[in-house]
């Protein structure tokens, strides 16, 4: 029918909604944050690390510590540890250890105890084991095995070993090795190398480094860098940069967000 729609009109029932107003915050002004933030920042910070901590620290710590402590510690230090130290070591302590001790160890030990103990072992133990023990022991069973099997084995492997094995390897071997090769490197090596070389190595490298390097560095290097680089750089640069930046920066952006009227 005509003049009289069916539905629902905007003022019948639900209300439209009214658009509101969105304020946007602005940052600040560039020139406000090149004025009062990159400015300090470049003349109470960037200039001042550079003059009273860079170029301090490179000429009064880095140069001094090369010149008076690398270059000494490698001159009086290393060369004289490697020269005085490590070749005698290697020239009068391990050349003659291998010489001298396992040479010998190996020619009147090993070889011996290869030729008159595990050949023999192997020859007049295990073989007769095999033949006389685990054969019977499959084919007679267990009284076979400690009539056949275990009284030739204590009597003929056991008994032979011990008397013809141990204690030849005993006196032939260990007694040996022990008198003839770790009392003369005990002797004739651990103690050179502490007497000539761990002590004089703390005597004339860890001290002299501890007394004219480390000493050295700390008091005319970390101090100097402490008061005349850390000091000012806190006093000079941190402070105005807190003043002269952070806190206007700070005071603009509160009054921006907090003070003015909505637009």
């Amino acid at each position: 029918m005509e003049g009289f729609p069916s539905g629902q009109r905007d003022q019948t029932v639900n209300l439209t909604a009214q658009p509101s107003l969105v304020r946007i915050q602005l940052p600040p002004p560039l020139l406000f944050l090149f004025l009062y933030s990159y400015i300090p920042i470049f003349l109470y910070s960037y200039i001042p690390i550079f003059l009273y901590s860079y170029i301090p620290i490179f000429l009064y710590s880095y140069i001094p510590i090369f010149l008076y402590s690398y270059i000494p510690i490698f001159l009086y230090s290393y060369i004289p540890i490697f020269l005085y130290s490590y070749i005698p070591i290697f020239l009068y302590s391990y050349i003659p250890i291998f010489l001298y001790s396992y040479i010998p160890i190996f020619l009147y030990s090993y070889i011996p105890i290869f030729l008159y103990s595990y050949i023999p072992i192997f020859l007049y133990s295990y073989i007769p084991i095999f033949l006389y023990s685990y054969i019977p022991i499959f084919l007679y069973s267990y009284i076979p095995i400690f009539l056949y099997s275990y009284i030739p084995i204590f009597l003929y492997s056991y008994i032979p070993i011990f008397l013809y094995s141990y204690i030849p390897i005993f006196l032939y071997s260990y007694i040996p090795i022990f008198l003839y090769s770790y009392i003369p490197i005990f002797l004739y090596s651990y103690i050179p190398i502490f007497l000539y070389s761990y002590i004089p190595i703390f005597l004339y490298s860890y001290i002299p480094i501890f007394l004219y390097s480390y000493i050295p560095i700390f008091l005319y290097s970390y101090i100097p860098i402490f008061l005349y680089s850390y000091i000012p750089i806190f006093i000079y640069s941190y402070i105005p940069i807190f003043l002269y930046s952070y806190i206007p920066i700070f005071i603009y952006s509160y009054i921006q967000i907090n003070l003015k009227n909505p637009l």
